[in-house]
């Protein structure tokens, strides 16, 4: 049973697990946790996307996006277009009403189709000379289209990078901050930036970065508002064209401090940003969570119908108009909640859509405290109601609770738009809850496992085991199958006892020093120990448990037993308390068969074992007496060796009749297994055998004996063996056995 202290600690281990599955919430430093989450939101969007709405509708103004697709491609070459198409896409757009162009793109390199670069390309040969002078007369198309910017307000695209370079940002417009925080220790921060060309950037009305960070698995769930450039705030391109959209157009970050907002403790990073107008509540880092529509046709706008002018002219009139692709060539496709190859654009416009409509998603920086002390207060209470003994209650408090947890969520996300977890509290109450359940079944359970230990030590592991599970089973009778069985036996175990006739107490320590390591090498096998026969161990496989391979592993057993005898002996030799009793080396002899067994439960109503009965057991059992007469260690029936297969290596030594059994069996050595350093040594051995067996058998007795002769100078550690056959071969020639003789010993002594 279990120790007293030691029944206390565990009773603590279940808040311990609930404190540290609750501390993950606090601390995903490997972003599992957030996984898990952004997993429940995903869903959540899925089940109940935001319905689309025109923000022309409210705010006055519409977003939709100019699509560089694969059709435009195909009609204007292939990217970057001329500048001068650029122009003539500008002017198309002041033509059509739009209020404001965004591009979702830099241009950072010069035009090299402009006049004053394309003659670079050409032959330096007087015949084009002139040529390259009319050119240069020609307005440039950088001029071109930096004009077409001057009449039509734009924001240009910038890409903030990581990588360090010598690009200074001019925002348009300066960040104002209100709080006792500094925002740009809250934003993501760069270390450089990719810019538009000097004179382009000087015509946009705007600046914007138009960087979008994924999370963990490369989805994207929010964007950035704000973004730190060196030492300069740098607002996103949604937040830009918001900010020209109003009056006075300028940005004001509002950080913790500015209001004295505290709720479930003081809240930390960027509150609020304020642009044209409207104040959108972010999160700590200044990021806007967006709440994903279906898609919706009418914010796309194929490039082609606006220079074609054929455009739907509501579409265009008085809407900010993002210019992006959708082309997959042109490596802008990112992966939302809702599509794996949604076009970047899209997202920004979904940004500034939510803006001016309000209707983007928060998670409250509460939203993680809260979570915290959910888990802890519904994992504690479980923990608590199974510990006092009371489970059946503690799985419906359990249950209700994470009913509660997802209920909640829910209705937040589809009445506030906030986003509260309840997937990592509920898990973590659950671990409690297991956990908590796991220890109550080792407090009750002890005193069942000491009894099932006790009676381990009269019935094999696997028979409690099985009748543990089905109590039907203890009862008389048992099954027909086929089993490999294993006699092990201490040979000269009487002359080793004589030497302890005065210390019994040693003797017995001694036996348990050879069988304990023994029996482990069975057990490392999956045999089950049937019984010990005073010195010898009796064993079988294929019972209780199914093994196809019980044959191969008994023969295995019995080359590692050898192995581990070899071990005890170096050891025993080594030790100086047994010196009083010189010991021999301890040695073996194994006989193994296998057949069909009964094996059940035998014995009498009072008392009964798990044992096996058959005549393939009392062959195994003749096998090890006949071992030593052999000079074999471990000696083997031929329906094992055709079951064992071929990954061991068997010497054929007689064919026997052994004493109660009329019929014969051949009988082998098992000496190895296959591949093994002896393997061709004993295959010289088996050949040579082969050669002696056979003139044996056909009564040339001589040269049997000749042979026998010759074997015991070649192979020396088969000497007995060789011995055996000389004495059988000269007792023939002098007495000729009758003609019914077909080379089958009979032996008269068990």
């Amino acid at each position: 049973m279990l120790h007293f202290k030691r029944a206390l600690w565990l009773r603590l281990v279940p808040f311990l697990v609930l404190g540290l599955a609750a501390g993950a919430l606090l601390l995903d430093e490997s972003g599992f946790i957030e996984r898990g989450r952004n997993l429940v939101f995903d869903t959540y969007q899925h089940i109940s996307p935001r319905q689309y709405r025109d923000p022309k509708e409210d705010a006055g103004v519409a977003v939709r996006y100019l699509d560089i697709d694969e059709e435009s491609l195909a009609r204007y070459g292939q990217w970057p277009w001329p500048r001068s198409l650029m122009a003539r896409l500008v002017w198309s757009a002041k033509k059509a009403g739009v209020r404001l162009l965004v591009f979702d793109m830099v241009f950072a390199e010069a035009d090299r189709t402009s006049p004053e670069r394309i003659g670079d390309y050409w032959p330096q040969e007087p015949e084009f000379d002139a040529a390259r002078a009319t050119l240069a007369k020609l307005p440039s198309h950088e001029t071109k289209f930096a004009t077409a910017l001057q009449a039509m307000p734009a924001v240009m695209g910038v890409i903030l990078t990581g990588a360090a370079t010598a690009a200074e940002l001019a925002p348009k417009s300066g960040i104002n901050a209100v709080g006792a925080i500094d925002p740009k220790l809250l934003v993501p921060g760069y270390r450089g930036a990719i810019v538009n060309l000097p004179l382009l950037e000087e015509a946009g009305a705007g600046l914007g970065a138009f960087n979008i960070d994924a999370s963990s698995d490369g989805i994207i769930r929010r964007t950035n508002l704000l973004f730190r450039s060196k030492d300069r705030l740098v607002p996103s391109l949604a937040l830009e064209a918001l900010r020209l959209l109003g009056k006075p157009s300028s940005i004001t970050v509002k950080t913790a401090g500015g209001g004295g907002e505290v709720l479930l403790g003081e809240k930390s990073g960027i509150v609020a940003i304020r642009a044209g107008g409207r104040t959108i509540e972010t999160a700590a880092d200044g990021a806007l969570w967006l709440h994903f529509t279906p898609p919706e046709p009418s914010r796309r706008i194929p490039v082609t119908s606006l220079l074609r002018g054929s455009a739907d002219p509501a579409l265009l009139k008085d809407a900010v108009l993002f210019v992006g692709t959708s082309a997959a060539g042109l490596r802008d496709l990112r992966a939302t909640p809702f599509s794996p190859v949604t076009p970047g654009v899209e997202i920004h416009v979904e940004a500034l859509e939510q803006m001016l409509l309000g209707a983007y998603l928060m998670r409250p920086d509460y939203a993680t405290g809260l979570e915290f002390a959910f888990a802890l207060v519904l994992g504690a209470g479980v923990t608590a109601l199974v510990l006092m003994g009371s489970a059946y209650w503690a799985l419906p408090v359990l249950t209700a609770g994470i009913a509660l947890a997802v209920g909640t969520s829910w209705w937040a996300f589809t009445a506030e738009r906030w986003l509260f977890d309840p997937l990592t509290p509920s898990l973590a109450a659950a671990a409690a809850f297991l956990t908590a359940a796991f220890v109550n079944y080792l407090l009750t359970e002890s005193e069942r496992r000491f009894v099932r230990a006790a009676f381990s030590h009269y019935l094999s592991p696997e028979v409690v085991d099985r009748i543990a599970q089905d109590p039907g089973k203890l009862r008389l009778g048992g099954e027909t199958r086929e089993l490999t069985i294993m006699f092990c036996d201490i040979r000269g175990f009487t002359t080793i006892a004589e030497g302890f006739r005065e210390e019994p107490e040693a003797l017995t320590r001694l036996i348990n020093r050879i069988l304990t390591p023994l029996t482990r090498v069975v057990l490392d096998h999956g045999g089950t120990i049937d019984k010990y026969i005073g010195d010898c161990i009796m064993a079988f496989w294929n019972a209780p448990l199914d093994d196809e391979d019980h044959a191969a592993r008994a023969c295995g057993c019995a080359l590692d037993i050898i192995k581990a005898l070899h071990t005890l002996n170096e050891k025993l030799a080594s030790e100086t308390g047994l010196r009083e009793h010189p010991l021999p080396r301890i040695e073996v002899g194994i006989g193994i068969n296998s057949g069909e067994c009964v094996v059940g439960n035998m014995g009498s109503d009072l008392r009964f074992d798990y044992s096996v009965l058959g005549d393939a057991v009392n062959l195994a059992a003749r096998l090890q007496t006949l071992s030593h007469n052999y000079g074999a260690a471990i000696l083997v029936g031929e329906d094992t060796v055709e079951r064992a297969g071929k990954g061991f290596t068997f010497l054929e030594l007689d064919r026997v009749a052994v004493k109660g059994r009329k019929s014969a069996t051949t009988v082998y050595a098992l000496t190895n297994r296959a591949g093994e350093g002896r393997t061709h040594a004993i295959e010289a051995v088996a050949a040579f055998n082969q050669r002696l067996l056979e003139a044996y058998r056909a009564r040339d007795f001589a040269a049997s004996r000749q042979l026998s002769q010759e074997g015991t100078r070649k192979f020396p550690e088969f000497a007995q063996f060789y011995g055996l056959y000389a004495t059988r071969s000269e007792e023939f020639e002098r007495n000729p056995p009758n003609s019914t003789w077909d080379g089958t010993w009979v032996a008269h002594e068990k």
